[in-house]
């Protein structure tokens, strides 16, 4: 299994396009451009059987990326908070930068950076909300 290797996608945006906004996610979206807004996150009221998956190839700049699947950096990520329900992998590619990620399975390939405060979500603090 190749956890780096993208399996068809619902969304892409394109290498040239820039967003600006909120991002609701319904299945994989790849991202090879750029996304600079307030927020990513899983949509709460879609089909709970489908699995929303982000591929990173690109760059996003956000307040919080909240995603109920998996999580796959290859490009930027710069976020305050990061919370990946499902894998988060950051490929030798990628940076990833935030306040605080919030993880249930991660894997890290050589080369990759990493600046943020790591948290598994089995092991988060009493009191502490996510």
């Amino acid at each position: 299994m190749n956890i780096f290797k993208t399996k068809g996608f619902d969304t892409l945006i394109g290498k040239d396009t820039v967003i600006k906004g909120l991002m609701v996610l319904n299945g994989t979206t790849v991202i090879d451009g750029h996304f600079d807004g307030e927020s990513i996150h899983s949509d709460q009221n879609a089909d709970s059987k489908k699995k929303d998956t982000l591929h990173v190839n690109g760059t996003v700049c956000v307040e919080k990326v909240i995603i109920s699947h998996d999580l796959t950096v290859c490009g930027a990520v710069t976020a305050k908070e990061v919370r990946v329900e499902g894998t988060l992998a950051v490929k030798g590619t990628a940076k990833l930068t935030a306040d605080v990620v919030y993880y249930r399975t991660l894997v890290i390939e050589p080369g990759a950076v990493i600046l943020a405060q790591l948290k598994h979500l089995d092991h988060v603090s009493e009191g502490e909300q996510v």
